[in-house]
């Protein structure tokens, strides 16, 4: 297939690792029932956070009392802000590289709070990777919202059919298809190179 005219790209699962996961990973066993649930409260609460409707401080105090959590809530706001940040340097690499070599605009469709925002760009500089940014806080609308992605596609200037959107999350794959804009699941991180050769051309 020929390359696309734009690629919207989701940023946790395809760029950095799922936060929560990550977040959740550092405080009980990976895989254990305790870990589902608390990753499952992670998600769920944080869709205030994505809206900007609530900060990290206040986040991780709801999460401490709900979760019964023994850590203190200055030691969870630092887990949110930095230590459930995990990149993942391959993945940055492909996309990159692949905007340059077809010369495409790369834009981030994200939910994602204000302060998260920050801290990404701070530890990883994702402006340096991304043309611009589709961020749930400052449009009040998060994924699967189609004004979301209608935001991303006008920013990119292109026609949705000539875009290609990758996420992590069938559910917003399939929501993104639904506006026609053509979209790969990134089911784990490490197919996102193999998706994309499909589109070299």
């Amino acid at each position: 297939m020929r390359p696309p005219g734009a690629i919207l790209a989701d940023i946790g699962g395809v760029l950095v690792r799922d936060q929560w996961s990550e977040f959740a990973a550092r405080l009980v066993p990976r895989g254990s029932t305790q870990f589902e649930s608390l990753r499952g409260k992670l998600r769920r609460r944080a869709r205030k956070l994505d809206l900007g409707i609530e900060t990290v401080a206040e986040f991780c105090l709801e999460i401490r009392k709900k979760a019964g959590l023994r850590q203190s809530s200055d030691e969870l706001v630092r887990l949110a802000l930095d230590g459930s940040l995990v990149l993942i340097p391959d993945n940055v690499r492909t996309l990159t590289e692949f905007g340059a070599k077809h010369r495409i605009r790369l834009l981030a469709v994200t939910n994602v709070g204000e302060e998260i925002s920050a801290s990404l760009e701070k530890k990883f500089r994702l402006s340096r990777v991304f043309d611009d940014f589709a961020r749930s806080y400052e449009l009040g609308v998060r994924k699967p919202d189609p004004r979301i992605f209608e935001s991303a596609v006008n920013r990119a200037g292109v026609d949705p059919g000539l875009c290609l959107y990758l996420d992590d999350s069938l559910r917003y794959i399939r929501a993104a298809r639904r506006l026609g804009i053509p979209s790969e699941w990134i089911r784990r991180p490490e197919s996102l190179k193999r998706r994309l050769e499909r589109y070299a051309g």
